[in-house]
């Protein structure tokens, strides 16, 4: 599906999951409506926010999330700063392992790999590369269910096609009333 701005496509998942759910589950004991694989196009990324009263948004968050992304800070007290409720995924109460993005993306794993660098350096060797790819969920992160900040985006891939720059973010997990508001709004801030 492809809709001119994210309010559309919020409205249209939202009401779909809620009203017509593929599955009901529980993980970790929270109820929850679910659908599988489901994926949009945005035609206007930059028309990313959701403008309905009823849901209201933090937009100092949203930016602050997607600039703590690229810091490539991992600090709780950055983004707790600007909503409280993130200290309840720190496992040390100093950091996020799962939700900090940032050190994926410019130092990512044992090597510390910077994927934004390594992405550009990609397309200048390839405007038609398909390999830029940069992985934010990591196979070594601790997938016990006592730790609460598991990464929910899979990576994202960027492609240069006919001199426009697009951009697909891939999840493990998304929720359809909270998650996707903040995940399109700093995914496409960094597109």
């Amino acid at each position: 599906m492809i809709f001119a701005r994210f309010q559309d496509a919020y409205l249209y998942y939202l009401n779909k999951t809620y009203y017509n759910p593929q599955f009901e589950v529980h993980p970790r004991g929270n109820r929850s409506k679910e659908i599988l694989g489901v994926s949009f196009a945005l035609n206007n990324p930059v028309d990313r926010i959701c403008y309905l009263p009823s849901r209201k948004i933090n937009i100092v968050f949203n930016f602050a999330e997607a600039l703590w992304y690229l810091t490539g800070d991992n600090s709780l007290d950055y983004i707790s700063y600007y909503a409280k409720n993130m200290k309840k995924y720190s496992m040390d109460n100093k950091t996020l392992t799962g939700t900090a993005y940032g050190p994926k993306i410019f130092a990512y794993g044992l090597n510390h790999i910077n994927q934004w660098n390594r992405i550009i350096n990609l397309f200048h060797e390839d405007r038609d590369t398909k390999r830029a790819f940069i992985s934010i969920f990591d196979a070594n992160e601790e997938l016990a269910l006592s730790n609460i900040d598991v990464s929910c985006t899979i990576g994202l891939h960027f492609l240069i096609r006919n001199n426009s720059l697009y951009a697909s973010a891939y999840m493990r997990a998304n929720d359809a009333y909270r998650g996707v508001v903040s995940d399109t709004f700093s995914f496409t801030f960094i597109h």
